[in-house]
């Protein structure tokens, strides 16, 4: 693994680096623990390393662990029936795959939530 101090390429991602399962099994570990090393100014951020759910404040997540789901769109309903168990009402996803929309439109009125707000896209940089 990396230490965060490693220059990152330009290359398209999805056609190139991505691709590569490899690069993948190494990449999303190492975000997962940098991502929870970070301030976000009071909010929560739960992150999936390898099959633990980890946290960047002090939180009670067992209902999270093993988190053993091979689909991503699975883990989000997880982590936000969670969300809504521990008395959050509002929640944002921000996903690249539709399939995560349409899971969430799905199960929405189940989840005990108040407001969901989902995000589907890629982040742009403004160049």
């Amino acid at each position: 693994m990396g230490d965060g101090n490693t220059r990152i390429p330009k290359q398209d991602w999805n056609t190139g680096f991505l691709k590569n399962t490899d690069n993948k099994r190494e990449l999303f570990p190492f975000l997962s623990k940098e991502l929870v090393k970070k301030d976000l100014a009071g909010r929560l951020l739960l992150s999936t390393y390898l099959q633990r759910v980890i946290s960047n404040k002090q939180q009670d997540i067992p209902g999270l662990q093993p988190c053993n789901h091979t689909e991503t769109g699975n883990k989000i309903l997880l982590h936000l029936a969670d969300a809504a168990n521990q008395g959050h009402q509002i929640a944002l996803v921000h996903t690249v795959d539709s399939d995560v929309v349409i899971l969430a439109l799905r199960w929405f009125a189940s989840l005990g939530l108040s407001e969901l707000w989902v995000c589907l896209g890629s982040w742009e940089e403004d160049t």
